[in-house]
Order: C-alpha cells, then sequence, then structure tokens
C-alpha cells in the first residue's frame, strides 16, 4: 500500500545566466518559477514529510522469465533479499490462465479466475508459466512477512483463447481510423464463447460471449485478419489516437456493458480478497473506456472495503494526455511516467546532453503526486524493443528516479538480477548503492542545481529528523570529463566528511559551515554522496576471528577463518618487510582464500578483513588477528649410487631456507621406512655403511625448516622425494 505522500510541483524554465567555469546554475523550483541575482542560487525551499520512510517499487518479472513453473517458488526466496535492499512494494506479473497455457506471460488472459489451479488451455496443465496458484500465494505471503506491498496485474481490456466461435454481424473498419467503417454489414464467424469448462463454475458461473465484446480482428469463416466492429455495439471511449483507440489485441471487452463491468468489479474484489492483494497495476488503459477505471477502483474498494493503491499503464509519451486521463478518471490511479521515460532513453542515445530536458514535460513536472517513475520494463527491454534506455546510462537514469523526492520509483526486476535472455545486462552493483541512499539517506528538504549548460545535473536532500544523519547530494555527468557542482545541503550537515556511495568518486567531501561544498562529477557517471560516518555504521561488520591455515604448500598456503554475520567478502593482507607495510594480496567471498605465488620455505604475515558492499564500494570491518605462516621446502631429487657393501646419496639443496634434512630407508618400496639419519642443511651427499650384498634398498629424503629460529618454536617439513632403489654390490 502506498505509504508517502509525495508533493505535486510544477517545475518552470530553466534559468539562463553568465557564469564562470567554477559556477552554478541552479535549476528552477518544482515550487514556482524565480530570478537568479547572483552566480550562485539556491532554488526555493520544498520540504518532504519527515515521518515515513520512502517508497520503493519493483517490477518483479520480465517478458522472459522462464516458463518451467518455478518462478513464484523463486520470487518467495528473493523477498528477504529485496526487503532489505528497501523494496516496499513489488508488482507481480500476471498471475491467470493465457491463451498460449504455460508459455503465457499472461497478458493474451483466457481465464481471470484461474491462477494456475485448473487443466485448460494449451498446456493442458493447471500451472501457469509462473506456477501454481498455492505456490503463487505461498509467494505473496512470504512477500508480506517480509513487508512487501504486492499489487497484482490487472488485464481488462481483451481476453483471448476462446472456446468457440459464434456468428456476428459486424462491419469491417479501418485501422488507422477506427471510426471509419470501410464495408457493409457483414456476418462473420468471431472467437467470443468463453465457458471455462475446466474450472467448471468454481469462484464465478459468468459466461462470456459476443454481447461482452465490441470487435475482433479475426473472421474464422473466412480466415481473414481485419479489424471488425460488431454492428449493434461502439468502441468505448478512449484516446483518439487512430481515431480511436479501443481495440488493441484478441477480443475486445465491451467495458460499457453492465453485465461485463459488474463481473469484472465482482472479479477484482475476489482477486482482492482470495490472493490478499494491496493494490493493482492495470494494463493497457490507453484502450479503456475512460470512465471504468476509476468507476472500477471505486466499487472494488466498496466491495472490499479496503483502499486500493492502483498504478495504470498509458503508453504515450505525451504528458498532456497523461494528465487528461488523470482528470477522467478523478485521480484515482497513478500513472507510470512515460514522458520521462523516453528523454532518459534520448539522453541515454546521446540525443541531448542537456540533462535538465529529463525533467520537462514529465509526469513528476506536471503531477508528481501521480506519477510511477521507471527506467525500463517488460515491453521495452532488450528484445522486446528497441526503444529503451542504454545499459551504460542506466545507473545514472536511476539516480535520477530513485534520490530525488518525486514520484514513486519502479526498479525493473532483470536491470537487478539479469534478463534470462542475456540482452539485458544486470546492474545491481549500481542499484544496490543507489537503493541504500534512497532508503537511509534520500530525505528532506531538496534543491536542485546545473552546470550552465545543464551537461551536469545535481540536487541536494537535507536530510529531516526521524532519518538519523540522512540528507544526500547527487551529481550527473553528460560531460567526457570529471568536473564539479557547489551544492548546497544545509547548515546542520557543517563539518561533517561525506563519501561517494555508488565508488564512482573516491573523493572525501567535507561540508562547509554554511552547508555547502563542492561535489566531484564524473564524466558521464552519477555520483552520491553521503554522510560517511552514518554509512560505516549501517554498514558494521565485525572482526575476522579463528584465522588458520587450511592447507601448508611450498609456493602457496589456503586460509580459514570463522565466517562474519553479514560479511559480503574479505580482503587478505600481507606483511611487506621491506616496506614494512601491509600489501593487499588477494579477495574471497567465502570464509577462506588461496594465496599463491609464494617462496619456499619462508616466513609470512597474514591478516583477514571483512567488508560489506555497497555497490562497487566496500566498507571495512575490524582485521582478524596476525597469522605466522612458514611455507613448507621442497624436496631434493635423491640420486642413489651403488657400492660394496655402501650406497651413495646425492642430492642438491633446494633453497637457502631450509636447516637440514631427514634420509629414510627400507628393505621394501612398499614396507615401512625408518629414519637413518638428520643432516645439516649444508650437506648434499650422504654415504650409507654396512649394507648387505646384492640386497636392494630403497631411500627417500625430506628437508625442514623452523617455524621460528630454533626446533622449539616448531618445525615445517618438506614432502618426501621420489623413492629411489639401489641394489648393493
Amino acid at each position: 500500500m502506498r505509504k508517502s505522500k509525495l508533493f505535486s510541483k510544477i517545475w518552470s524554465a530553466v534559468l539562463a545566466v553568465a557564469v564562470t567555469a567554477t559556477s552554478i546554475v541552479p535549476v528552477a523550483s518544482f515550487d514556482k518559477p524565480q530570478t537568479v541575482s547572483a552566480a550562485v542560487q539556491e532554488e526555493t525551499t520544498v520540504t518532504q514529510e519527515a515521518t515515513k520512510d520512502n517508497e520503493t517499487m519493483m517490477q518483479g518479472f520480465e517478458w522472459f522469465t522462464v516458463g518451467d513453473g518455478t518462478y513464484w517458488n523463486t520470487l518467495g526466496n528473493q523477498a528477504k533479499e529485496l526487503s532489505k535492499i528497501g523494496i516496499t512494494s513489488i508488482w507481480l506479473p500476471p498471475a491467470y490462465k493465457g491463451a498460449s497455457g504455460t508459455s503465457s506471460a499472461g497478458y493474451d488472459p483466457y481465464d481471470l479466475y484461474d491462477l494456475g489451479e485448473f487443466a485448460q488451455k494449451s498446456s493442458n496443465v493447471a500451472r501457469t508459466k509462473y506456477g501454481t496458484k498455492d505456490e503463487y500465494l505461498a509467494a505473496i505471503k512470504k512477500l508480506h512477512n517480509n513487508n512487501i506491498a504486492v499489487y497484482a496485474d490487472a488485464v481488462m481490456n481483451h481476453k483471448s483463447g476462446a472456446d468457440s466461435t459464434e456468428t456476428v454481424n459486424a462491419y469491417k473498419v479501418n485501422w488507422s481510423n477506427r471510426l471509419s467503417k470501410v464495408s457493409d454489414k457483414l456476418s462473420i464467424e468471431a472467437w467470443t464463447v468463453f465457458d471455462f469448462k475446466g474450472r467448471n463454475n468454481k469462484y464465478s458461473s459468468f459466461k462470456w460471449d459476443a454481447s461482452c465484446f465490441d470487435g475482433v480482428d479475426w473472421d474464422q469463416k473466412k480466415q481473414t485478419n481485419a479489424l471488425y466492429l460488431f454492428s449493434n455495439k461502439e468502441w468505448d471511449k478512449t484516446s483518439t489516437e487512430n481515431g480511436n483507440y479501443d481495440f488493441l489485441m484478441g477480443a475486445d471487452t465491451d467495458l460499457n456493458s453492465t453485465k461485463v463491468r459488474n463481473e469484472l468489479v465482482n472479479w477484482g474484489a475476489w482477486y482482492y480478497d482470495f490472493a490478499n492483494l494491496d493494490g493493482y497495476r492495470i494494463d493497457a488503459v490507453k484502450h479503456m473506456e475512460y470512465s471504468f477505471v476509476g468507476d472500477w477502483i471505486t466499487r472494488v474498494n466498496e466491495k472490499t472495503g479496503k483502499k486500493m493503491f492502483a498504478v495504470a499503464e498509458y503508453l504515450d509519451g505525451n504528458v498532456a494526455h497523461l494528465k487528461e486521463y488523470i482528470d477522467a478518471t478523478d485521480g484515482k490511479t497513478t500513472l507510470f511516467d512515460f514522458p520521462m521515460f523516453y528523454r532518459l532513453r534520448d539522453a541515454s542515445k546521446g540525443y541531448n546532453k542537456d540533462l535538465r530536458n529529463i525533467f520537462k514535460g514529465s509526469l513528476i513536472e506536471a503531477d508528481a503526486d501521480h506519477a510511477v517513475t521507471f527506467v525500463d520494463n517488460h515491453d521495452m527491454q532488450a528484445g522486446r524493443s528497441g526503444d529503451t534506455v542504454s545499459g551504460w546510462f542506466k545507473p545514472n537514469a536511476y539516480a535520477y528516479i530513485l534520490t530525488r523526492k518525486e514520484g514513486i520509483p519502479c526498479v525493473f526486476y532483470c536491470d537487478y538480477y539479469g534478463s534470462k535472455n542475456g540482452k539485458t545486462i544486470s546492474c545491481k552493483e549500481a542499484l544496490d548503492s543507489l537503493l541504500f541512499a534512497r532508503k537511509y539517506f534520500a530525505y528532506g528538504t531538496q534543491h536542485t542545481y546545473s552546470s550552465s549548460n545543464g551537461y551536469v545535473i545535481g540536487w541536494t536532500r537535507e536530510g529531516d529528523s526521524t532519518h538519523k544523519n540522512s540528507g544526500l547530494a547527487t551529481v550527473i555527468s553528460s560531460s567526457t570529463s570529471d568536473s564539479s557542482l557547489t551544492m548546497n545541503v544545509g547548515k546542520a550537515h557543517a563539518g561533517e566528511k561525506w563519501i561517494d556511495v555508488t565508488g564512482n568518486s573516491s573523493e572525501t567531501v567535507t561540508i562547509s559551515s554554511t552547508g555547502s561544498a563542492k561535489f566531484k562529477a564524473v564524466a558521464k557517471k552519477s555520483c552520491v554522496y553521503v554522510n560517511e560516518n552514518r554509512v560505516k555504521t549501517l554498514m558494521a561488520v565485525g572482526k575476522a576471528s579463528g584465522l588458520k591455515v587450511s592447507v601448508l604448500g611450498a609456493t602457496s598456503v589456503k586460509l580459514a577463518w570463522n565466517k562474519v554475520s553479514g560479511a559480503n567478502g574479505y580482503h587478505i593482507y600481507k606483511y611487506n618487510t621491506s616496506a614494512k607495510k601491509w600489501d593487499y594480496v588477494a579477495n574471497s567471498t567465502k570464509a577462506e582464500a588461496l594465496v599463491k605465488n609464494l617462496n619456499q620455505a619462508a616466513g609470512y604475515r597474514f591478516k583477514v578483513l571483512p567488508y560489506k558492499k555497497i555497490g562497487n564500494k566496500k566498507i571495512m570491518g575490524s582485521s582478524s588477528n596476525e597469522l605466522v605462516v612458514v611455507t613448507r621446502p621442497v624436496a631434493p631429487s635423491l640420486k642413489a649410487t651403488a657400492g660394496t657393501g655402501k650406497c651413495k646419496l646425492e642430492w642438491k639443496k633446494p633453497c637457502a631456507r631450509i636447516k637440514g634434512y631427514e634420509i629414510y630407508m627400507s628393505t621394501s618400496k612398499n614396507g615401512t621406512y625408518k629414519k637413518i639419519n638428520s643432516m645439516s642443511a649444508a650437506a648434499t651427499a650422504k654415504v650409507v655403511q654396512n649394507l648387505t650384498k646384492n640386497k636392494t634398498y630403497y631411500f627417500k629424503i625430506r628437508t625442514y625448516r623452523y617455524k621460528g629460529s630454533k626446533a622449539s618454536d616448531g618445525i615445517v617439513y618438506s614432502g618426501f622425494s621420489s623413492i629411489v632403489s639401489v641394489k648393493i654390490k
């Protein structure tokens, strides 16, 4: 359910003043126009309620979700992670049976009451593409248990996959002007009978026929694809694009029919209670009777006794059309901000480097209370449409929608997890840092700034008393070179040190006594600066303990330690005795690490630091105790030469750091070997006396060194050499 009131403001013209290379021009207020009397000026104060956390929605699926029926279970298992990163609500895909069965994404709806419960349609199995009814309800329960509100996708504009046809009188109409008839009255065979025999009247006994629809695009009798308006019907009042844009696909629902409206209200109320929903995302409202959606929301609320959150898809880049729809529905639903999406897309393709234009003509400019902002969705994603925001720009686009106060931002599922078709690459690291900033810092009064040409834009949030040490400064650049913006974050932050949680800038910024600071803008990237101490507190991680050697080699060691709760990974450090400092040598995401390229029989000092990660920035924990390690020596190659009643053993010293050798002998290759000599490190040969003539003996050798300066400090042995045999003369 929507948890915070967002304030509607009006975006005024961007101010133009002559400034020096280091000055900034403040972007005009969302409150009212203003003039500039100095080179640097803040915008008019814009405040936000200081009582609630930010709402952040996720579109919890993509078009290419694998149709093996595991999606509901996967999503349920992701609920804890999604809550942790700051997702407060999630829009789920159409959960009901589609005409194409288990391959259906749900936008070709057949039976709205079949949530994966009945064996119907092409697959003739109960589950949908996403899973079964019980798995769906279980996923919703897990999401709710993790404080995530659930919005179902309501596709009411059309139906698909009718069970049989019926004869209907209709006119063929012009696709480009649906108000223009291009034939006399015709008799066609239309797929309009939906009797849902597989469900057998459970939940609803309503049956659909031609009286429930306005038209179709297929005449089964003549096997003809054309747009047909039933002779006793008129298109519903919708967008005037193409004369009238009522028809989209399938059998077009007559939303002026009283019985159809009543059935859809009954379904909406049933679904809301049955699945324990918190709201709806309403599909394709551009093609639906304008009077229907507002009335449907009101009546479903009355039936359930609840107040749903609703967001509707009106796919149009003209904000005036979105405003008309909001007015026509009495403001009962929010809309996705497609005008802003198209401006983000244009910026990503380099059509306009003036980043101030992204706000112009957007819904958050015209009516932020009714705006849901987004960067990508299942219709626009790569592989479905080329009309999407380029991957390099997505972190910048998300910085826009996640760190400003206007609108409710919606994160796309495969921007976080990656797409199953491999064409949408995850920007999880960037999203983690931006979601972290939104959850803990994006509060309070907002000020907006830009460079004189608009190639660098930024804004600050002063924070509020409810969210400890909150406040942030976001800077986004479309320039090919680094620069900076001087911005004000409020006097309350004077003296604080701020860091960029995205990791794009390594600078630490100190806030002046007036609340101002110069924030680095990294070329073609976004930076979000927040209070350094607050980050370290929020990301606090404990100390690594129990550091030990689990495997000791001659040129490598495997270290192990106790897992640190909450740590994302560990840095391993080795002491550099020459430089007298600790050198970073390895990173591990597990409580173990293999350190290679060491010297044999050499002493080393190691320590481990755990860390938590925000995006690609790491916040380090406390160091473990030091561990002293001596690598194993290498065993020398052994050579044996027979003599009369004796043999001579020879080898080469493997390295200067060894302390000595041990020689072992046996009369059987696989028998018991007995140590016969300990030799100093200087030795390279040994004659073994008093051996029996014509008898074969077997020898092997190993080296050792002390862990410290003497044997009592401990001894590290090499492995044994290869066994050599010799027959005595």
